[in-house]
């Protein structure tokens, strides 16, 4: 049987959207290589399946990349040069890292991720993607209730039980939670209600959230479904309009930021939560030394947790793996340098949404990817998503940018036609 492209293409995505959502990880679970956990030594080592699988994605995304005319290398430095920049910085900080091999498989591992949503982009419509990373999310949800029951774990709903979290086929708890809100605003953006198989969908992801014993999610999923209601609403047809509608929505979102942070400790109070974020702020302030110590280069990529800056932290309270905090994580690899250019990309990506969704009012999918982008910044505040070297929350955020980019040069291109 002949290997066209277009297979190549299909089994290229199924293995994307496996590897990353975790099936791969899951399933391997079954042969004794279920990842990495307990010390610094074990989460360095990683898993060697998923290690073949990432080596493998690499290979057809470069494939790809050479062998379709649609895909360049020019394309990817247009769209994702701000990745290229952490990058290289990243792999300029193996000189000073304190561990080089793991610097070096972590920067493997996400410049892997950061090819492989970058040829999914190009080759597939934003809306088929996201599609079928929402119906594998469900699928997911599926698979990981029956797994929870055979196992005779226990399920519960609301926000008491902490360890009875519905994990599924994760083995991290709150990440699960996250993918299944996620999930939820992916439903909701893509408008998976008109019909009562997709409205079965959207409420087996509310079932997962209900038992996920995660406060974030909740938050992170209601937050994501108003934003794409409210954007949706304010969308005007005429470009001008649209401007001025969009921004009275962003005065009016950040005004509403504002009352729910000098509400935010009732809020906590309201869910079942502490002040302090379920430890987050302490780990925060016993890290704040460390990252002020290596405040300008950091640490090396993924080595702080393996270094001996950490030894004192470890010994006190355990090994944790990161800080909880995405900001915090990226002034531990790279200090206020990386942070820099984080920023930087945070920004390009802000400006190209912006910019997409008033120019291009007819295209429905902006206000979802506007509404991701804002519950992504907002919750990398209190876990590790964006640059979470192989993560489901980093491959929804890098497949985002690249979709985004691609809507933007490819409007950009269009009014440059249109003048001619």
């Amino acid at each position: 049987m002949k290997l066209t492209i277009s297979k190549l293409e299909s089994f290229f995505l199924v293995l994307s959207l496996a590897f990353y959502l975790n099936f791969v990880t899951f399933l391997t679970s079954f042969l004794s290589y279920g990842g990495a956990s307990g010390d610094a030594s074990a989460a360095a080592a990683g898993n060697p399946i998923n290690q073949l699988v990432g080596i493998s994605l690499l290979f057809l995304s470069i494939l790809l990349i050479v062998r379709k005319q649609s895909i360049s290398a020019m394309f990817f430095v247009k769209q994702g040069y701000p990745w290229i920049l952490l990058i290289v910085f990243f792999i300029a900080a193996l000189q000073w890292s304190e561990s080089p091999s793991i610097s070096f498989r972590r920067i493997v591992a996400f410049s892997t991720l950061i090819a492989v949503t970058f040829v999914l982009a190009q080759i597939y419509s934003p809306s088929s993607l996201l599609k079928c990373v929402y119906q594998l999310i469900i699928v997911s949800v599926i698979v990981g209730l029956f797994w929870t029951i055979i196992q005779g774990k226990p399920l519960s709903f609301g926000l008491g039980d902490r360890a009875a979290g519905f994990r599924g086929i994760f083995s991290d708890k709150n990440g699960a939670a996250r993918l299944y809100a996620y999930g939820l605003i992916l439903g909701i953006g893509l408008q998976q209600y008109k019909s009562k198989a997709q409205l079965s969908g959207l409420a087996i992801l509310g079932v997962a959230i209900s038992l996920s014993q995660s406060a974030s999610a909740i938050v992170l999923a209601g937050m994501g479904s108003g934003l794409i209601i409210l954007f949706r609403l304010s969308k005007s047809g005429h470009k001008q309009q649209n401007l001025l509608r969009f921004i009275l929505t962003i005065a009016f979102v950040i005004f509403l930021s504002y009352i729910l942070i000098n509400l935010y400790s009732y809020i906590l109070e309201f869910l079942g939560r502490d002040p302090n974020l379920t430890n987050r702020a302490i780990i925060w302030e016993l890290i704040t030394p460390s990252i002020e110590e290596n405040f300008y280069l950091g640490y090396g990529f993924g080595t702080f947790w393996a270094s001996a800056a950490s030894s004192a932290f470890i010994e006190r309270w355990g090994f944790i793996g990161n800080a909880h905090s995405g900001y915090f994580e990226v002034m531990l690899h790279g200090g206020i340098v990386a942070f820099t250019i984080f920023i930087y990309l945070l920004f390009i990506f802000i400006k190209r949404i912006f910019w997409t969704y008033i120019n291009r009012p007819s295209e429905s999918i902006n206000e979802l990817l506007l509404a991701l982008l804002i519950v992504q910044i907002s919750g990398n505040y209190v876990a590790y998503i964006i640059l979470n070297h192989n993560s489901a929350d980093m491959f929804i955020f890098s497949l985002s940018f690249f979709i985004s980019a691609r809507m933007y040069l490819s409007q950009k291109r269009e009014n440059t036609l249109a003048k001619v």
